[in-house]
């Protein structure tokens, strides 16, 4: 089972590094510090996960895996991530319904 462990956490991390680090290359000057810094750390815990797996041989808990399988799930499927665009200088949103 450790080995079925190891290679989904793996896989989930790849995934959370690969789709982070898309966000912060597309990342403007006007973006969020707080978007900015969640985004980094993900990506530095991401590498710090792969590391202790490849060079510990780690093994990852189960509950660890379930939540590194909904963050890879949630930034997988997101096409446009909407904090990453500055706000307009109108000052207001509008509301699409």
């Amino acid at each position: 089972m450790t080995p079925v462990l190891q290679l989904a956490m793996l896989v989930c991390c790849a995934v959370i590094l690969w789709r982070a680090d898309r966000a912060i290359d597309a990342m403007s000057t006007g973006s969020r510090l707080i978007v900015r810094v969640a985004y980094w750390a993900l990506a530095v815990g991401a590498i710090a996960q792969i590391g202790t797996i490849v060079l510990y041989g780690d093994r990852p808990s189960l509950p660890a895996l379930i939540v590194a399988a909904g963050i890879a799930g949630l930034l997988a499927g997101e096409r446009r991530i909407r904090s990453l665009v500055a706000p307009r200088q109108g000052g207001r949103h509008t509301r699409v319904i």
